[in-house]
């Protein structure tokens, strides 16, 4: 994006509501579509609607520290066909060096913390748990 370029121009959707309003929602023509969290899930899974974005940005990158989620298990699911993903959070690690992985998993498919959290354990923290060696 060139210096002083605004998203002025940009048409969006916000996909809330019932089931049926965010099928609504998400079958307008748009360049931008918002979802919350809470319902990635159905957005990949029960939607209907091809996961055909080529771009995700997660606000609170954090709400997906927990790799046994439904929400982070059908973000996995898709993750391949994104090409670009951006995660926004000032609380990365809230509850520990843990919470790391899982972000990380879905920003980058395992390449820098590996693809399995057992392998994130046994190569970052020493047996006494959440120290890093």
């Amino acid at each position: 994006m060139k210096s002083g370029t605004t998203l002025r121009g940009f048409k969006y959707s916000v996909a809330v509501g019932t089931a049926a309003e965010r099928r609504a929602a998400l079958k307008k023509p748009a360049d931008i579509y918002l979802i919350n969290r809470e319902n990635v899930q159905w957005l990949v899974s029960d939607s209907g609607i091809p996961f055909d974005f080529d771009m995700v940005v997660i606000d609170e990158l954090s709400s997906f520290k927990n790799h046994q989620t439904k929400r982070f298990r059908a973000l996995m699911k898709v993750r391949p066909k994104v090409k670009r993903i951006v995660g926004l959070t000032g609380t990365p690690s809230s509850n520990g060096l843990m919470d790391l992985w899982a972000e990380f998993r879905l920003l980058d498919m395992g390449e820098r913390l590996g693809r399995f959290i057992g392998q994130y354990h046994t190569s970052y923290f020493r047996p006494d748990m959440d120290r890093l060696q």
